[in-house]
């Protein structure tokens, strides 16, 4: 079989030049050998479908290598080459362009053109209106006056029926096309749910995330709210600490100015009365066993004291006087007598005068057992004993340093508090036991 071959050079994305060329309207052994290029590239087509499509005078027409008989062939040694057996039908005579349609994908859901390439189509010079020549030209003419009557209705015959049969080519090629066309409109359709499907998926999940991020958000504030209110309770606190502080140091200082003035004035009126006593005073010694007597006698208006102290009994032996037995502690000060300015063993400097006064900070930690939440549901609870505790006083509760990451993350807090408890809420139940300090301030 003789086959006119004309090569043409494809490129993927833009236009190539190939040299011009003619075919002949009604020849069936028109071949197309289109070589398929990418940026200079082999293009595989293995696997693909590839559909011609052709432009031409009277219509667009195609053929598609997925049905059976289309004329189109794919192979070459990278796959790359396209033998297009050109239908009567796919030409008219006039210009021609055509491109490649290629699809590709696990279902054929990828589409990409290639560029155009031009050809011309010429009239075939033996056609349906041409005469074959003769020499029996009187039988020609007798044969002419004889069928004179119904060529003419012949002739109109055969051109309705060629106009038939281009016309019903024209309608394949284009109920090809729809269905096509339709095939591309339904995978189209269903991309377009998958997507739409997706795009639902992902607002969903926007959407829980962002109530996530609200939700740890508002935990958050409640928990710098806690801390700033418990800073407000230190800082309060600590003023009031600072106040009664130097309440006492003043009150202290006044106690000790005063017992300073007063010490001095008991050793002026001692020493007053002791000078007075020397000069208005004597003294007698009265036989062992007397009591001791005091008598006053008043002459010429001066007034005297005689002492009458009794003579001790004889002892057996010497008494031990030293300062090592009466002065233990070497401060000048009989023993006695520093006892005697002493209240339950304190000197007056070890006692905190009188006044309203911040009692002592206490610190407790407890324990938040894992298993010990309650509730089925946010917010869990749990319930501990605190020693000192009470529902009026002031407390400061923070997480122990181990345990600080997980009391934030599960909105851990001091939720309501009673006589030697604190109960504690949180809106996630944690996974390990957490240590929390409780400072009672007063």
């Amino acid at each position: 079989m003789i086959y006119k071959v004309f090569d043409v050079a494809l490129e993927l994305k833009q236009t190539s030049t190939n040299p011009p060329f003619t075919v002949i309207e009604g020849d069936t052994g028109n071949q197309l050998h289109v070589t398929v290029t990418d940026g200079g590239s082999a293009l595989d087509l293995t696997g693909c479908r590839v559909i011609a499509v052709f432009s031409k005078p009277n219509g667009v027409s195609m053929q598609d290598n997925g049905v059976e008989d289309s004329g189109i062939e794919i192979g070459g040694t990278y796959n790359n080459e396209v033998t297009i057996s050109l239908f009567p039908s796919s030409i008219a005579p006039g210009n021609v362009e055509c491109e490649l349609q290629i699809y590709s994908g696990e279902s054929m859901e990828v589409l990409v053109t290639t560029a155009r390439f031009n050809f011309e189509a010429n009239r075939a010079m033996m056609n349906e209106d041409v005469l074959q020549s003769t020499n029996e030209y009187p039988l020609l003419v007798d044969l002419i006056s004889t069928v004179e009557g119904f060529v003419d209705v012949e002739a109109a015959r055969v051109l309705a029926e060629q106009a038939r049969e281009r016309n019903e080519a024209i309608r394949n090629d284009n109920e090809e096309i729809r269905n096509h066309n339709e095939l591309e409109r339904i995978r189209d359709e269903a991309n377009r749910d998958n997507a739409e499907a997706t795009r639902v998926s992902n607002e969903n999940a926007r959407i829980e995330n962002e109530n996530l991020r609200k939700g740890t958000e508002n935990q958050r504030v409640l928990v710098e709210n806690d801390r700033v209110t418990a800073e407000t309770a230190r800082v309060n606190a600590e003023t009031a600490r600072v106040k009664a502080e130097q309440n006492r140091a003043t009150a202290e200082s006044t106690r000790e100015t005063a017992e300073q003035a007063r010490v001095s004035a008991e050793n002026q009126r001692v020493l007053e009365f002791a000078k007075w006593l020397a000069a208005n005073a004597t003294a007698e010694t009265l036989p062992a066993g007397s009591p001791a007597t005091v008598t006053l006698t008043e002459a010429g208006g001066a007034k005297r004291f005689t002492f009458g102290i009794p003579k001790g009994a004889d002892g057996s032996g010497t008494g031990d006087m030293s300062k090592s037995t009466y002065d233990t502690d070497g401060d000048g000060i009989v023993d006695k007598a520093a006892d005697a300015e002493k209240l339950g063993g304190k000197s007056p400097k070890e006692y905190q005068e009188a006044g309203d006064y911040a009692a002592p900070a206490i610190l407790r930690t407890v324990t938040l057992g894992v298993a010990a939440w309650t509730g089925v549901e946010a917010p869990f609870q749990q319930t501990v004993s605190v020693q000192g505790a009470t529902a009026t006083n002031v407390k400061v509760v923070s997480p122990a340093y181990a345990s600080v990451d997980e009391y934030a993350a599960c909105g851990v807090k001091a939720a309501a508090e009673g006589a030697g408890t604190i109960t504690f809420a949180c809106t996630t139940a944690p996974e390990n036991d957490l240590i929390v300090n409780v400072a009672i301030l007063g």
